[in-house]
């Protein structure tokens, strides 16, 4: 499936004198109507996963805001009458589209949409109520997001600061209040195999300490850690 131009109705305002497409065709032809072509040209030629991947945080965030895709609009109303329900799901099957169309494929919009209802119908059925937590918290941190986790922070006998993982991310109604540490970082890597879901974090804040030790491990700025969504409840910043 190729575009047909719709220029005029790209021209119009939507809501906050932002213009909302009704559907993805009309989406495409906005992106391809408002993109430099330079811009295109370096999103067309990356890997399509690697391209929507590195756009999450952009354009997909551009998209997600000001297509109220958050809060309503026709085109979530038009994602949600094909099953799709979540706006980063919405987002990237727009730029995965995009790309697409830039390259000539086929955009399969019926396949998309069948891969995010499969997706979230297997969560519903073949997880845990913790397990489907872990994965949309897993899904919806993109790389080089700035994540954060909180800890309690307490000194040891031999004067090391040392820092305890608070809440429990298996138990996170367990009544810890008031963690006292803060570590915050930014996403460089993401792993899953089955139910496991690591991030690889690059540390940029310790609490504003110059280092502490978790366990046996010593953590300073720049640090470079991965970690299990299982057990360590790391959440985008806010």
């Amino acid at each position: 499936m190729f575009l047909l131009p719709f220029l005029a109705q790209a021209q119009e305002p939507g809501f906050g004198g932002y213009y909302i497409p009704k559907n993805v065709d009309e989406a495409i032809f906005h992106l391809s109507f408002t993109w430099p072509e330079d811009r295109q040209m370096v999103f067309k030629y990356k890997s399509e996963d690697k391209a929507i991947a590195e756009q999450h945080f952009f354009a997909g965030l551009d998209m997600r805001n000001h297509w109220r895709l958050w809060t309503g609009s026709p085109l979530a109303d038009y994602f949600k009458a094909q099953g799709i329900y979540h706006p980063d799901d919405m987002s990237a099957i727009v730029l995965r589209s995009f790309h697409r169309n830039l390259n000539r494929k086929e955009i399969d919009l019926e396949g998309q949409f069948r891969f995010y209802r499969e997706y979230w119908e297997f969560l519903e059925h073949d997880y845990s109520e913790n397990e489907k937590r872990v994965a949309r918290n897993f899904n919806s941190i993109q790389l080089a997001d700035t994540v954060e986790m909180s800890f309690f922070i307490a000194a040891t006998a031999d004067g090391k600061t040392e820092i305890l993982l608070s809440p429990p991310a298996e138990k996170p109604e367990s009544g810890w209040e008031n963690p006292s540490c803060k570590l915050s970082g930014v996403v460089l890597k993401k792993d899953q195999y089955g139910k496991t879901y690591k991030l690889y974090i690059k540390l940029t804040d310790i609490c504003q300490l110059s280092e502490v030790y978790y366990g046996h491990e010593k953590l300073q700025t720049g640090s470079i850690m991965n970690f299990d969504l299982s057990f360590h409840n790391w959440k985008k910043a806010q």
